[in-house]
C-alpha cells in the first residue's frame, strides 16, 4: 500500500505521520497512523478493536480506550463529524469502518514545499497552488516578524502516558526523560537514540523534577519531592544526585545530597567546577541562588537580589555562565545572566511582544554555542539573545509544549509534547423528585474541557475549552454545545456566572472581563491584578488571589462600591466566600479553613483534593480517597461520604440536584524532536 494517498479533502502521508486538511499540516501519534492505515487496508470492512489492538498494539496491553482516542484524533483531523461519521464510521459492538475510499493516484506534496511534476489533475495544481501560495505568505510573515520557526517533528517515544523533563547527554547520544505513574511519581529514563533502546535507570519512583547533567554526561542532579497528593505529609524537598553510568546497567537508587530542612529547593545546575547551582527558599525568606559544594557537603550563597522574585535557572557549560529568571514586584520579567562564581554580567527586563500573565513562570534553557537562550511556558515560545532582545518562535505543534532544550550539536530543539484530556460529568444527587439536568451527547473532546459552571436561573452550563485551539468559554444546553468568547491569545484562570445568571465574569491575562450572552465583553478595572477568580456571590462581591510582596491575598471586591476586604492566606488552591462573607480557604495541603473576623482560622475538613463547591451553606468536595463530601459550613457537620466510580480531580460546581465532578480521562504527552 502506497504511503501517500487522499481521503476526502484531506492528503495523508504515513511517513511523516502528516495529515493536510484545508492547508494546515497536522503531525499525528504514529499509533493513531497505524489505526488509519489498517482501515485504509481494510477497504470498507469492518475491522474489529480486538483486531485493531492486535495489529497497532502487538506486544503493547492497552484498553479500548486508547483505541478510541485514537479514532477522536483522527476524526477531528480529518474534518469528520463524530455524529455523522462520514469517514470513519463506528460499528457498535463489532468495530471501524473506513466510509471513503483512499485515493492512491494522486501523489502527496512534501509538507514545506510544492514540486513541480507532470500529468497532475486541475484540481490538484489548484490545490498544490493554494497551499503554496499559503506557506509563501506565511514565510513572508514570519521572516517579517522576525520569528524563528521549526517546522518539522519527529517523535522519540509514543507509549501511552506522560513523559516530560528531557534533556540531552553532553555528547548528544542519549536523551534522558521522566516518564510518570499516574499524576506527579516517576521515573528517570534513557534513550539510546542510536540503537534506540530505552533503560529505566531509578529503582524507586519519586516525585522527581527537572535533572540536569554532570559535564562529563557520567551523573544526574535532580529535586525529589515528598508531598504527592499524600494526606499530612509536609512538603519535603532534597537535592538528589545518580550515577548514570551505573544505571544504564541497572537501575540505581537516587543519593540524597541536602535533606528536608533545607527548605524549599529548585532547578539544580551541575556546573563545570564540580558544583551544583541551585534556587534554594528557607523556610522564612525569598529565593535565593546557592552553590553546593558536592565534594564537601556545603553550601554558598551566590546571589540574593532585594527586589527580585528569582524563580528559575539555567547553566551553560560552555559559557560557564548562569542565567536567572526572576520577578520584579511589577511583575516584569527579569533575565540576570552571571558567572558560576555569582558575578553579575548583566541584566535586563524583558519585553514580551504579546500580552502574557505577570504571574507566569516561564522556563529556559541555554544555546549550546550561540549567545541565547529559550525562554518559554506552555503556549508560547521566544529566543532570547543575551542584551535581551526577544524573538518568537514558530513550532509545528497543535499541542502544548511542557519544556524544551536546544540539542546540543544540531539545529534542533527537544520537547515534552502533548495535551492532557480535561473532562468533566454530571453526578446526581438525591434532589427530592427534581429533574436532573443532563448534558448534549457526544460533547466531549480530545482537549481540556474544564471550569464548568451552572447558571443561576437557567439551565446552561458554561465551561473553558481549548478545543478550537486555544482557550476559550464555551457554553451547552441540554442539546448543542458553542463558543461564546474569541480570545486571541492567552490563558484563562476562572470563571463565574454573574447573580442574575446573565453574564459571565472571565479572567483572562490578569483581567477581569464580563461577557455576555452573545460574547461582547467589557473590563473591570480591579484594584489588583488577579491570578485566580474564585466566585461572585449573591451580594455582589467577586473573589480572586492576588499577590503583594509575592504573597498570596484573597480580594473579596464589590464592584459597585468599589470597596474591597484582603486576607493573607497560606499558599492556597481554592476560595469561596460563605453567606456571611467569612472566607473559605483551601491550602495546598489539603486542608479547608474557616477564616471568622478578627480570629485565628478555623479547621474544618483535611484530605481535600484541589477545589471545592459551595452554594448556601453546602460544600461539596472530592478527598484523596475519591470519595465525595458533602458538608454543612454553617454546622461545621459532616452530612455525607460515599465513594465514586470514576477516579475525580475535584468538585466544579453544584446547584442542589447535581454536581459538576472534574477528571482527567487521559494524558497523553511524548518525547519529540523538533527541526526546521
Amino acid at each position: 500500500m502506497s504511503k501517500q494517498f487522499r481521503l476526502g479533502q484531506a492528503q495523508i502521508d504515513l511517513t511523516r505521520n502528516q495529515i493536510i486538511l484545508a492547508g494546515v499540516v497536522q503531525t499525528m501519534q504514529p499509533k493513531a497512523m497505524a489505526v488509519l492505515a489498517e482501515l485504509v487496508r481494510a477497504q470498507g470492512r469492518v475491522v474489529s478493536m480486538d483486531e485493531l489492538l492486535q495489529r497497532v498494539w502487538p506486544d503493547t496491553i492497552v484498553t479500548p480506550n486508547t483505541l478510541q482516542r485514537c479514532i477522536a484524533q483522527l476524526r477531528k483531523a480529518l474534518g469528520d463529524d463524530s455524529r455523522e461519521q462520514n469517514i470513519i464510521k463506528t460499528h457498535a459492538k463489532q468495530g471501524y469502518s473506513l466510509e471513503m475510499a483512499a485515493e492512491f493516484a494522486v501523489p502527496m506534496p512534501p509538507a514545506s514545499l510544492a514540486v513541480k511534476r507532470s500529468g497532475l489533475s486541475i484540481p490538484y495544481l489548484v490545490v498544490a497552488g493554494l497551499v503554496l501560495l499559503t506557506l509563501m505568505v506565511a514565510g513572508f510573515y514570519l521572516k517579517h516578524e522576525g520569528q524563528h520557526s521549526y517546522g518539522h517533528m519527529h517523535y522519540l517515544t509514543t507509549t501511552t502516558g506522560k513523559e516530560s523533563f528531557a534533556s540531552y547527554s553532553p555528547d548528544g547520544r542519549f536523551v534522558v526523560f521522566h516518564r510518570f505513574e499516574g499524576q506527579c511519581e516517576n521515573h528517570l529514563w534513557s534513550k539510546d537514540l542510536h540503537s534506540q533502546q530505552e533503560t529505566r535507570l531509578t529503582k524507586e519512583a519519586g516525585y522527581f523534577q527537572q535533572h540536569s547533567f554532570a559535564p562529563g554526561g557520567d551523573r544526574l542532579a535532580f529535586v525529589g519531592k515528598s508531598l504527592c497528593g499524600k494526606a499530612d505529609v509536609p512538603e519535603c524537598w532534597e537535592l538528589k544526585t545518580l550515577d548514570v553510568a551505573a544505571a544504564l546497567t541497572t537501575a540505581q537508587d537516587a543519593q540524597t545530597r541536602m535533606s528536608c530542612d533545607e527548605g524549599r529547593l529548585y532547578g539544580p545546575q551541575w556546573m563545570n567546577n564540580g558544583n551544583i547551582a541551585l534556587l534554594k527558599k528557607p523556610h522564612q525568606g525569598q529565593w535565593q541562588l546557592i552553590s553546593y559544594h558536592v565534594r564537601d557537603n556545603l553550601e554558598q550563597e551566590l546571589f540574593a537580589p532585594e527586589g527580585l522574585r528569582l524563580y528559575n535557572l539555567a547553566y551553560s557549560a560552555g559559557l560557564d555562565k548562569l542565567a536567572l529568571l526572576g520577578k520584579t514586584h511589577e511583575g516584569k520579567d527579569q533575565l540576570t545572566l552571571l558567572s558560576s562564581d555569582g558575578e553579575v554580567t548583566s541584566s535586563a527586563v524583558l519585553q514580551w511582544p504579546m500580552a502574557l500573565s505577570q504571574f507566569d513562570l516561564l522556563e529556559l534553557s541555554f544555546h549550546p554555542s550561540q549567545p541565547k537562550l529559550l525562554v518559554y511556558n506552555t503556549h508560547h515560545q521566544f529566543e532570547v539573545d543575551f542584551s535581551g532582545r526577544v524573538t518568537p518562535i514558530s513550532l509545528a505543534t497543535a499541542k502544548a509544549i511542557y519544556s524544551l532544550v536546544y540539542a546540543p550539536h544540531q539545529d534542533k530543539l527537544l520537547a515534552a509534547y502533548g495535551m492532557q484530556d480535561w473532562h468533566f460529568y454530571l453526578h446526581s444527587l438525591d434532589s427530592d423528585g427534581q429533574t436532573p439536568r443532563s448534558l448534549p451527547e457526544k460533547w466531549e473532546s480530545t482537549f481540556a474541557d474544564k471550569e464548568a459552571r451552572f447558571q443561576p436561573q437557567g439551565e446552561l452550563i458554561a465551561y473553558v475549552s481549548n478545543r478550537s485551539g486555544q482557550e476559550q468559554v464555551w457554553l451547552m444546553d441540554g442539546q448543542r454545545t458553542w463558543q461564546l468568547s474569541q480570545f486571541t491569545h492567552g490563558p484563562i484562570a476562572g470563571l463565574s456566572w454573574s447573580p442574575s445568571g446573565q453574564q459571565l465574569l472571565v479572567n483572562h491575562i490578569d483581567r477581569l472581563l464580563l461577557l455576555d450572552l452573545q460574547g461582547q465583553q467589557q473590563e473591570l478595572i480591579t484594584p489588583f491584578a488577579a491570578i485566580q477568580l474564585f466566585q461572585w456571590t449573591e451580594q455582589g462581591e467577586i473573589l480572586f488571589s492576588s499577590q503583594r510582596e509575592w504573597q498570596q491575598q484573597m480580594i473579596a471586591w464589590h464592584p459597585e462600591t468599589n470597596q474591597w476586604r484582603q486576607w493573607q492566606v497560606a499558599p492556597s488552591s481554592w476560595a469561596a466566600l460563605d453567606s456571611q462573607g467569612q472566607l473559605l480557604s483551601l491550602d495546598n495541603g489539603g486542608k479547608l479553613w474557616l477564616h471568622q473576623n478578627g480570629e485565628s482560622p478555623i479547621l474544618l475538613l483535611s484530605d481535600i483534593k484541589k477545589r471545592f463547591a459551595w452554594r448556601r451553606g453546602q460544600l461539596l468536595a472530592v478527598d484523596n480517597q475519591n470519595r465525595l463530601i458533602h458538608y454543612d459550613t454553617a454546622q461545621q457537620q459532616l452530612l455525607s461520604q460515599h465513594s465514586l466510580a470514576t477516579p475525580s480531580l475535584y468538585i466544579d460546581d453544584y446547584d442542589g440536584r447535581s454536581v459538576l465532578v472534574a477528571e482527567i480521562t487521559d494524558m497523553q504527552q511524548d518525547i519529540v524532536e523538533l527541526s526546521r
